[in-house]
């Protein structure tokens, strides 16, 4: 029942109000005592000023009504409030995701057999955009005439994008340091990055021979040890993407005078992606700056030979295939699903849901469909199909997915999952 105080109204009365209620509460106040007069003729000084009041308590109650709905999970709609609150629960969100590119190589009879590693970051231009390796490949080429470079397109994509190099940060050496990637276009507005490709070197200067080292992104700093090189990377309410760094408990701290370098793929967006066909004949181009080429010496392994652009030449790129979607950003809805599931598995990956959320949340950019099923549930279900189907003996079947019944029925297993490319 409501409860009503000295103004007749009751406690939870402001939130019905809107301009036109308060102004008429306010006249029917002044009426009843029968003081003033002039409240009641539209356009003299003291009904302008109750207009001016009204509409002004209106806003407020606006913005109180609003930000008190953002506050709270369920009810929070806006990107920057649900980005805010799922931090509480060190939920990273997921950001915009690059188009990606399967192709077919082949190497020419000029080329030699022997073993070589294309530089990472290095790009094809297509049609004014670009696709680029997100790290060093290494293949072989076994004979001296031409040759399908299976091992080299089997394993590796391209991703839509060139590498941009972010300032030098100069570390202070705090506990838990926070390195703030800005990057914004001429109109102000955040730059698009694909939120999987993103490279962190780290140049300890406190060592009489500092060398560029590569640090490794980890879902949460409180999962490693004292010494882990790793870093926590977030994309925060403003779309911006913060790098954190561990404190000598949990990740290695910065040092002071520490060098940070960062490398990230510049995507652009649906206007990067092509159809089959697009790739051929396209010259390979090595990245090349001043600081990256420092870094890839003290980074590379002295018993890999990087490939030469002479040698790169003697190889033939295709593409058979469409580029996969561009996708945006996680949205609200999003967020609140995968933020509860990721919390709820603590990072493990221990059922089939586990299984689920995990790839859907990490590789949506290329699945459509993921399914993890159980021990007991791929017999009831996906064997039982086939028996309904009158095979009597699905490990005696000549196709492979039938010889799949040999498992360990204490452990929950990944028995099947569809894996479709969208169109």
């Amino acid at each position: 029942m409501a409860t009503f105080n000295d103004f007749n109204l009751s406690k939870d009365g402001y939130v019905a109000f809107d301009a036109l209620s308060l102004k008429s509460l306010i006249t029917t106040r002044l009426n009843t005592n029968n003081i003033f007069t002039d409240q009641n003729f539209e356009g003299s000084n003291l009904s302008s000023l109750i207009d001016i009041i009204a509409y002004a308590y209106h806003v407020l109650i606006f913005y109180l009504n609003r930000s008190a709905a953002e506050s709270t999970f369920t009810t929070a709609e806006l990107y920057e409030n649900i980005n805010k609150i799922v931090k509480i629960l060190n939920y990273n969100p997921i950001g915009n995701q690059t188009s990606i590119l399967s192709f077919l190589a082949n190497a020419q009879a000029s080329l030699p057999a022997s073993t070589y590693t294309i530089p990472r970051y290095s790009y094809f231009t297509v049609n004014g955009v670009s696709y680029t390796f997100n790290q060093d490949v290494t293949f072989s080429k076994n004979t001296d005439t031409t040759e399908s470079l299976i091992n080299l397109q089997e394993s590796n994509l391209l991703y839509q994008g060139t590498y941009g190099e972010y300032p030098t940060y100069i570390a202070i050496g705090e506990p838990y340091e926070i390195v703030t990637m800005t990057l914004v276009d001429n109109n102000n507005e955040n730059i698009i990055i694909d939120h999987f490709n993103m490279d962190v070197y780290v140049k300890d200067n406190t060592i009489l021979t500092p060398i560029w080292e590569k640090w490794l992104p980890t879902q949460s700093l409180f999962l490693e040890r004292s010494n882990s090189k790793v870093y926590e990377v977030r994309l925060n309410e403003n779309g911006r993407y913060e790098f954190r760094f561990g404190n000598n408990v949990t990740g290695k701290q910065l040092n002071r005078g520490d060098e940070i370098a960062i490398y990230y793929l510049k995507s652009d967006g649906t206007r990067g992606e092509i159809g089959p066909g697009l790739l051929n004949s396209n010259k390979l181009f090595f990245y090349n700056t001043q600081r990256f080429n420092q870094i890839q010496t003290d980074t590379t392994p002295s018993n890999i030979t990087l490939i030469t652009a002479d040698q790169a030449s003697q190889i033939g790129f295709t593409n058979i295939d469409s580029s996969t979607p561009f996708v945006e950003r996680e949205s609200v809805d999003s967020i609140k699903i995968n933020s509860l599931n990721t919390f709820r598995s603590q990072y493990r990956l221990i059922t089939a849901e586990d299984f689920t959320n995990y790839v859907l949340k990490n590789y949506s950019n290329i699945i459509s469909s993921t399914v993890a099923v159980n021990n007991w549930d791929y017999i009831s279900g996906h064997l039982k199909y086939y028996f309904d189907l009158g095979v009597a003996k699905p490990n005696y079947e000549s196709r492979i997915l039938f010889n799949q019944v040999k498992f360990a029925d204490s452990s929950i297993l990944i028995m099947y999952m569809f894996m479709l490319y969208r169109n």
